[in-house]
């Protein structure tokens, strides 16, 4: 399945597969790696890896497919025949990502969002003197948040969808 991002004569296709999603329970903050639903249908997989930002040496959450959770969940969405990497692409799909080069020259076919990214996960300092925009609601954000589609009341400063976001590496 794939995600189209359309405006005028732009188009974006990213790979996408709505049911695949990571166990918010397997990753909390204090224990990690601990599910109780035996029929939990997300992958058990630490987000910091799934989002190339875990640095910590020895972590407890496991960075690959292969446990037997995994690979049950793998075969349910039909992703067998995946990559570990392929498999982190499309959960980092699930949400929008945030334009590493904020205020980027081309930002009509931008596929990314013009945000803080300080400001998605609750944690801007600055405030209304941020160099960077506090607002989803601006034209180009309302574009990219109609494509994934998630409405503009669904997504604050620190909500769940926000604290999902990462940021871009690079435009497409």
């Amino acid at each position: 399945m794939f995600r189209l991002l359309e405006k005028d004569f732009i188009c974006f296709v990213i790979a996408y597969i709505p049911e695949a999603d990571i166990c918010e329970n397997y990753n909390p903050t204090s224990i990690a790696g601990e599910c109780v639903d035996p029929n939990c249908a997300k992958f058990h997989v630490c987000t910091f890896h799934v989002k190339s930002v875990c640095r910590m040496q020895h972590c407890a959450l496991p960075h690959t497919y292969d446990d037997a959770h995994n690979m049950k969940v793998k075969e349910k969405l039909h992703l067998s025949s995946y990559t570990d990497s392929g498999i982190n692409k499309i959960l980092r799909n699930k949400y929008p990502k945030i334009c590493m080069t904020y205020g980027c020259d081309t930002i009509e076919d931008c596929p990314y969002l013009h945000i803080c990214s300080k400001f998605c996960f609750g944690k801007c300092a600055h405030g209304l003197k941020c160099r960077f925009g506090h607002s989803f609601r601006t034209e180009h954000n309302a574009w990219i948040l109609k494509a994934y589609g998630i409405s503009e009341d669904e997504i604050w400063s620190g909500s769940p969808i926000a604290r999902g976001l990462t940021i871009a590496k690079r435009i497409l």
